[in-house]
């Protein structure tokens, strides 16, 4: 299989390479070559570039995540160890955390001592009481805050601001009915029963400045285990993003921290979260999350949106990735990672940095490679085709040397190579034309001899061709005197009255059989002057209509014979008169619609169409055309449709060729199977084709399409509606007289059977009209008659009329016999 695809495409290739010059056939496979390595080694540069910036990147992003998990790890571990501190001294000094007071003296200390906290306080378990001190920076100065919820403070949030002493001044009150154990860090706390950091939240500290936070909590205990209450230490979100800005994420990069979530936790330029994010416009600035996709910096916001539409969710971040993601303006590498602890901490880092800054060398590099490049290939180009130049040119000439010596210029000068090959190839191609010459002046001399010999041998052809012309002339003149001779007799004696049945049987099949036979002589003359090419076309003016009533009569009644329905559709458009050859024509559908009826089953169709193909445009006139006059022509088609035996798709070549007949094992049919051959050899002299269509066991469908030239153009009916006669399955009106005496004498019923056998139905009309008319006692038995003729019922007519003349000679007492 694989051979006989590829067949195909080396035919393919050869006609295009025989179709291509040398030079080019040189030249265009080197710059090829030149250009595919030089497109290589650029492309590998390229790609090695990148993937060593890729490398370079990754490193960078590398460190800068780990200076990040480093730096966000020691911040973390600062607020617990505080919490540890507090539970350890409220232990060991026995300190009565029922007054919450009792440990602002401890806070405070811790507070001045590990100023990377912003806040710590402390969670009462019984009442719910509450004492926190809170610090924050404004404008390069620290400001304090120590704030209680207990019984002096009749259970509200008063924060009072204290200076550097520790002195409290002024008070506010922040919230009323305070408790403690309601607050998300407390409850989370006491649900997980160890140290946790809590979710982001909003402290209403009056340090906090509305922005947000999260807390480490811890569980106290006295030495029973009882829970005393919860320590918290606060975290401003705005001093995570000073240590990343602290972490300086070279080229231009950014780096920020977010949670679970996808809410910012901390970002690299310093900027507080919850000031970083464009605000939805449905919820109000209290309850604004920071979101990383709502960012008002667009590469934050993009790669967030890139990260959650590729994972589907922050938390499925589990490992390091490195990726890469493009924006509208810039392409960037991107770095993401899992930051975790013991206590609850599930952020991710994610480190950006733009392609541009690194690929700017490379891109410069890549612009110069490709300058060289075509530098190299226009050089190579020039090379080539000098090169090629060099070695063509004497094959070139050798080229136009041998299409001279092609053209009978045998005394061209061939001259020498310069390059060994070439000149080697020179000297074989001069041996080669001397050669030629001598072999020429020999063939001429043996075409000339042969020549003369087959001159001699075309006459002689000739004579004999003729002579076998002349023979089957002359047979066929001496076949068919005598064959007429019998024909014409035949016919008187089926004129003679008082004969038996079997007499006209017998005179029926000697006419039959004498009609075969100068068929097939016509045949075997028609071919013989096709072989000579003596077959001519003799058009005269004729009845158009009255060649199709004949050739329908003369089927109709071989139809008959074998019960076939033969269905006649022709348009009512049909010209009266025509300009053609009727006995062709007629010779024509004579054979095809034989052939139809010969080949189809009793019970079965055949239909005969005659249809115009374009409108006429003459208008009618009184009397036929001459010859003389101008005439208009008429695209007239015939087909002959059958319901027969079908052939195959390979026989149809077969069946125009002479002397070739398709048919089945069980099924010889008489001919000499020339008769498609006449056909379409008669309907090419009238400048038209037989068309075939046929299908082995359904039927066939022979068509031909036939101008003729026309001025008479009255149609054969009043309309311009198609008249379709069907001939099988017509119902009698006027049943078959089966009295005696209501038959005609036995010589009118001989005279009407001899019509009725030869297909004369108009003539057997004519005689039934004339019985009638002599004596009305025959009336019922004409209208029956006429019923058949009027159907084309030839079948029926030749059965039932001698059937009555049987039946009339064996109630005559004396016939008479034929003498």
């Amino acid at each position: 299989m694989s051979h006989g695809l590829l067949m195909p495409l080396k035919q393919r290739i050869q006609r295009l390479s025989s179709q291509v010059p040398l030079r080019l056939i040189l030249v265009v496979p080197f710059l090829l070559e030149i250009s595919l390595i030089v497109g290589l080694t650029g492309w590998f540069s390229l790609r090695k570039g990148r993937e060593a910036v890729h490398n370079l990147v990754s490193q960078l992003a590398q460190e800068k995540s780990d200076r990040i998990e480093t730096e966000i790890a020691k911040f973390l571990e600062m607020p617990l160890t505080v919490n540890q501190i507090t539970a350890r001294a409220i232990e060991r000094d026995r300190i009565d955390v029922s007054n919450v007071r009792n440990l602002q003296a401890l806070f405070w200390d811790q507070l001045q001592s590990f100023p990377s906290i912003n806040g710590i306080g402390f969670g009462e378990t019984n009442q719910g009481h509450f004492i926190g001190i809170a610090s924050r920076e404004i404008n390069e100065t620290t400001e304090y805050y120590i704030e209680f919820a207990d019984d002096e403070t009749n259970g509200d949030f008063i924060s009072f601001s204290v200076d550097v002493l520790g002195q409290m001044t002024t008070s506010r009150l922040m919230r009323q009915d305070f408790d403690a154990r309601d607050r998300p860090w407390y409850r989370r706390t006491i649900g997980l029963g160890h140290s946790n950091w809590s979710p982001l939240y909003r402290p209403i500290s009056q340090a906090a400045d509305n922005s947000l936070a999260i807390s480490a909590s811890q569980p106290i205990y006295d030495e029973r285990h009882v829970l005393l209450g919860v320590a918290t230490v606060t975290l401003q979100l705005q001093y995570i993003s000073t240590v990343l800005k602290q972490l300086d994420i070279a080229y231009d990069g950014q780096a920020y921290i977010v949670d679970s979530t996808g809410q910012l936790i901390g970002i690299s330029d310093g900027t507080d979260p919850l000031r970083a994010i464009a605000l939805d416009s449905q919820y109000s600035e209290y309850f604004a999350r920071p979101y990383a996709r709502y960012s008002n910096q667009p590469v934050i916001a993009e790669s967030a949106h890139y990260l959650e539409s590729r994972f589907g969710h922050w938390s499925q971040i589990v490992e390091q990735k490195n990726l890469y993601f493009e924006t509208e303006l810039e392409n960037y590498f991107l770095q993401v990672r899992l930051i975790r602890d013991n206590y609850g901490v599930r952020w991710r880092s994610v480190v950006i940095i733009p392609e541009s800054k690194f690929m700017v060398e490379i891109e410069a590099n890549q612009r110069l490679t490709l300058v060289l490049c075509a530098i190299a290939l226009v050089i190579a180009a020039g090379l080539g085709w000098l090169t090629a130049r060099w070695l063509t040119r004497p094959l070139l000439k050798l080229s136009e040397i041998s299409q001279d010596i092609a053209q009978g210029k045998r005394d061209r000068p061939i001259p020498e190579g310069g390059i060994r090959e070439i000149s080697q190839l020179s000297d074989s191609f001069r041996d080669m034309a001397q050669q030629l010459q001598t072999s020429f002046d020999l063939l001429e001399d043996k075409v000339a001899e042969r020549t003369a010999q087959l001159q001699e041998a075309k006459q002689l052809a000739d004579a004999a061709n003729a002579a076998k012309s002349k023979f089957i002339a002359n047979m066929s003149h001496e076949l068919r005197t005598p064959l007429n001779g019998v024909l014409g007799y035949a016919q008187i004696l089926m004129h003679a009255q008082h004969l038996t049945a079997l007499e006209v049987k017998q005179l029926n099949s000697l006419y039959t059989c004498g009609n075969h036979l100068l068929s097939l002589i016509n045949d075997i003359l028609d071919f013989a002057k096709i072989e000579a090419g003596e077959l001519t076309i003799h058009p005269k003016v004729a009845h158009f209509g009255k060649v199709l009533d004949t050739v329908i009569e003369i089927c109709q009644v071989n139809a008959d014979e074998k019960s076939l329905n033969l269905i006649v559709t022709r348009s009512l458009d049909l010209p009266s008169y025509a300009f053609f050859d009727d006995k062709r024509l007629k010779q024509v559908l004579i054979n095809l619609l034989g052939n139809a009826i010969k080949f189809t089953e009793p019970q079965g169709q055949v239909e005969f169409r005659i249809q115009t193909c374009n409108p006429l445009i003459s208008k009618p006139t009184q009397e036929p055309p001459t010859e003389t006059t101008p005439q208009n022509s008429l695209e007239v088609k015939f087909e002959i449709i059958d319901t027969g035996i079908g052939i195959a798709d390979g026989d149809i070549e077969r069946i125009f060729q002479p002397f070739e007949q398709v048919s089945t094992p069980d099924r010889n049919t008489d001919g000499t199977g020339l008769g498609l051959v006449i056909v379409q050899e008669i309907l090419n002299h009238m400048g038209t084709e037989l068309q075939v269509k046929s299908k082995l066991g359904i039927g066939s469908h022979f068509s031909f399409s036939l101008h003729l030239n026309t001025d008479f153009c009255e149609p054969l009916q009043p309309n311009s509606e198609s008249v379709t006669t069907a001939t099988r399955d017509q119902k009698p009106v006027v049943s078959r007289p089966t009295d005696v005496s209501t038959l005609p004498q036995e010589s009118h019923l001989v005279e009407l059977l001899h019509l009725a056998k030869r297909g004369s139905l108009n003539r057997l009309s004519q005689y039934l009209d004339t019985l009638e008319l002599e004596d009305s006692n025959f009336r019922n038995f004409c209208q029956h008659y006429r019923q058949r003729v009027q159907t084309f019922q030839v079948r029926s007519l030749v059965e039932e009329l001698t059937q009555d003349l049987e039946l009339k000679s064996a109630s005559d007492p004396a016939p008479d016999r034929l003498r």
